[in-house]
């Protein structure tokens, strides 16, 4: 079994902020990140960003492509495709989250974290692997995933449309 299959994820975790649909996704995104500034929540120094965007490539796209009604694309303003940025904070895209939904978060409050002992095993006996020149391996251990500081984190609602979390919904993301 897959050990996403098996951690609860960050969406499962009490005290992490949600930000509702405002205006618009953009409106959205950017409120996420007042609330997290406003919790004392910076971007980081240096080469090291400690906030970072996850939202699906579908979702980034949509950004990305953003259209202001007066000048085309929206150029020079929070948007920086080249970087993947959104108000110099990174985005990551990944299909982990769904579309319409996005989460901000300063990563370095949360952590995969080993639960005991950790065992690799190796092998090069299985059927004509030696011939192959192929080893197998294995890794098994207890894991989980540590929150240090839920607030540090925000869902974001990227469309008017519908609730941010369903039953449904959070099961399909509860790896997250």
């Amino acid at each position: 079994m897959c050990i996403r299959d098996r951690l609860d994820g960050l969406l499962n975790v009490a005290g992490v902020q949600v930000q509702a649909f405002s205006t618009s996704a953009l409106v959205s995104l950017r409120k996420a990140l007042t609330k997290l500034q406003d919790t004392g929540i910076e971007a980081g120094e240096g080469s090291e960003p400690r906030l970072a965007y996850v939202m699906t490539p579908t979702d980034w796209e949509a950004i990305d492509l953003l259209l202001s009604t007066t000048v085309g694309y929206v150029e020079g303003g929070p948007v920086d495709p080249t970087k993947r940025t959104l108000w110099g904070v990174p985005v990551v895209v990944s299909n982990s989250v769904a579309t319409g939904a996005a989460l901000l978060g300063d990563w370095s409050h949360a952590k995969a974290v080993a639960r005991g002992p950790i065992q690799l095993k190796w092998s090069e006996t299985v059927s004509d692997d030696f011939e192959k020149n192929l080893v197998r391996w294995r890794c098994e251990g207890r894991f989980g995933f540590e929150v240090k500081r839920p607030a540090a984190f925000a869902t974001i609602d990227l469309t008017a449309c519908c609730l941010l979390y369903t039953s449904d919904a959070a099961d399909e993301r509860s790896s997250v």
